[in-house]
């Protein structure tokens, strides 16, 4: 069977990184799109509003949570 492979944009923030720890604690692999660097959660690095900064992090995965807010 295949592994799960999740990502989640702003995993900075508090809703993404709350998921990421739920997620990282049911023994999933994370994958985080962030500007910034996180300990113990693989991330891309890029920007949201950038669309060619996306395409390495959409690539590899399988299910994307995408929280944004203003």
């Amino acid at each position: 069977m295949e592994e799960i492979k999740i990502g989640i944009t702003g995993v900075s923030g508090l809703v993404g990184n709350y998921l990421a720890e739920y997620l990282l604690n049911k023994g999933l692999a994370i994958t985080g799109f962030s500007r910034k660097e996180l300990k113990d959660i693989n991330i891309i690095y890029g920007d949201i509003t950038d669309k060619s900064s996306l395409v390495p992090f959409i690539k590899i995965l399988i299910y994307v949570f995408i929280w944004l807010h203003r």
